[in-house]
């Protein structure tokens, strides 16, 4: 469902006696954590959810996946500047094997299929990913 849909079931999940509801995430795009997919509806659903499942005692528990971001994240985008970026140790960069150091750090595979590490022209390091 969506969170309109959410929200015309918090007077069943009352009846119920549901005391607290646990969303997936509403809005996973490892780009972006802080919008709500379009498929689920918008900011504004999201505060009616709350006020509404505030005014009838419920808690909303929201689950937030923060282990991973995207190539296109900021903060990826900020660590891949310099080897001193404050964020650089917010994920694994490690500098490459071999004559050229262009190989990566060691043999450990992607869940998709290749290495699990890519080399950064810019800083002549690799960075791990899933």
């Amino acid at each position: 469902g969506d969170l309109k849909g959410i929200s015309s079931k918090l007077d069943y999940f009352g009846d119920l006696e549901v005391s607290a509801l646990l969303l997936n995430p509403i809005g996973y795009d490892v780009e972006d954590y802080t919008s709500i997919d379009a498929l689920l509806g918008k900011m504004e659903d999201f505060e009616n959810l709350l006020k509404g499942a505030k005014e009838k005692g419920l808690k909303i528990i929201m689950d937030f996946v923060p282990n991973h971001t995207s190539k296109k994240h900021p903060w990826f985008e900020e660590s891949k500047r310099s080897k001193t970026d404050q964020k650089r140790d917010w994920y694994i960069w490690r500098n490459g094997t071999g004559g050229n150091k262009t190989e990566p750090p060691n043999n450990w595979l992607s869940v998709s299929g290749g290495s699990a590490w890519t080399y950064d022209s810019t800083s002549k390091q690799f960075y791990l990913h899933q």
